[in-house]
């Protein structure tokens, strides 16, 4: 399991810097220009990498509770930020943005909770 778990930290700091570096990039192309999206979609997927490995890795560690609901958030605007590229600002929700919606808050509560037990 430990050599499970350090593979899953590895994971996660790779992905991490990657979103970082990609993120840069995207942010410096045109606007609308295929780099862009493509950087973009690269970006997409290494945070949601980030996200995953965080509750992997995470999950077990409750001093670390905090950190993965950071992740969790930030990968919640990553997704909402595709899903508008994606589906347009219409109000027309679907389940996956409930879901997304649902986790957000819940992995909030998690965060509020952990803070009133450490105190």
């Amino acid at each position: 399991m430990e050599k499970f778990l350090t593979a899953v930290l590895i994971l996660h700091i790779v992905s991490g810097f990657t979103a970082l570096l990609v993120g840069l990039i995207a942010m410096f192309t045109p606007k609308g220009s295929p780099k862009h999206s493509l950087w973009g979609r690269i970006y997409y997927y290494a945070m949601m990498l980030v996200a995953i490995t965080a509750v992997l890795r995470f999950r077990n560690e409750t001093g670390l509770v905090f950190l993965t609901c950071i992740a969790v958030f930030s990968f919640y605007n990553t997704f909402t930020g595709r899903r508008l590229v994606l589906v347009g600002r219409k109000n027309n929700w679907q389940a996956q943005d409930w879901i997304a919606a649902v986790i957000c808050l819940v992995s909030g509560f998690a965060t509020r909770l952990r803070s009133t037990t450490d105190t």
